[in-house]
């Protein structure tokens, strides 16, 4: 059986070590990270993943419209948005 692909889109290079490693222990590929969001849309592009999750103050474009522009490369790509503690 083949595994999720994950895109894991966070600004912060430690976050992105540990979701990657938690994801891919719980069985997900992680085909790309990115730290802003021209990256994510970038590598949405190129890797084609079928989930994407995303800070939500990803920097280069607010959630909302990232999301709408994730959905308009792929609209199947299941975008979850990481909320700050504290928010």
């Amino acid at each position: 059986m083949e595994k999720p692909k994950m895109l894991i889109g966070d600004a912060s290079t430690f976050m992105r070590i540990i979701l990657k490693n938690a994801l891919e222990m719980l069985g997900f590929e992680v085909v790309a990270v990115a730290k802003n969001a021209r990256e994510v849309l970038d590598k949405c592009v190129e890797t084609k993943p079928r989930m994407a999750l995303i800070d939500l103050a990803l920097e280069g474009m607010d959630s909302v419209a990232l999301t709408r522009a994730i959905t308009l490369v792929d609209p199947s790509v299941v975008v979850m948005l990481m909320v700050p503690q504290g928010l």
